[in-house]
C-alpha cells in the first residue's frame, strides 16, 4: 500500500472540521431563533405595560373625582430585563454635593496644596484648597 501519511491526515482534518462545523451551525441557528422570539415577547410586554399605565391613568382620575387617595402603581421592567439602563444615569440617582462638601469627605493631607520648591510660605496664608 502506497499511500502517503499527509493525504490521510488531511483527510482526517476535513472530516473532523465538517463534523465540528455541524453543531455550530446549529447552535447559531437555535441563538438566532431564540433572539428573535425573545424580542418579540419583549416587544409584546412593553405594549401591555403602556396597556397598563393608560388603564391607571383613567383608575387615578376617577380615584381623584371620587376623592379617594390611594397609591396606583404603574409596572415596569426591571434592570433584569433592560439591562442597558444600568449605564444609563437618571437624574434622581444624582446627589449634589458642594466643592467645600467634596473636600470635606477627605482628609486634610489629601486637599493640602504644596507650596512650589524653594519659595518661602507667606504667614496667614492657607495650604489646603478652600471652595
Amino acid at each position: 500500500m502506497n499511500v502517503k501519511k499527509h493525504w490521510l491526515f488531511s483527510v482526517f482534518l476535513v472530516n473532523t472540521h465538517f463534523i465540528f462545523s455541524i453543531p455550530q451551525d446549529a447552535i447559531h441557528r437555535v441563538k438566532k431563533h431564540f433572539n428573535k422570539e425573545f424580542e418579540s415577547v419583549y416587544e409584546k410586554k412593553e405594549q401591555e405595560i403602556g396597556k397598563i399605565r393608560e388603564k391607571n391613568k383613567r383608575i387615578r382620575k376617577i380615584m381623584e373625582d371620587l376623592d379617594i387617595t390611594q397609591d396606583v402603581g404603574d409596572p415596569e421592567l426591571s434592570i433584569i430585563e433592560k439591562p442597558e439602563k444600568l449605564l444609563v444615569v437618571e437624574d434622581s440617582e444624582v446627589r449634589l454635593f458642594s466643592a467645600q462638601k467634596c473636600l470635606n469627605l477627605f482628609p486634610p493631607w489629601l486637599t493640602e496644596i504644596p507650596a512650589p520648591f524653594g519659595s518661602q510660605e507667606v504667614a496667614g496664608t492657607p495650604t489646603h484648597a478652600h471652595c
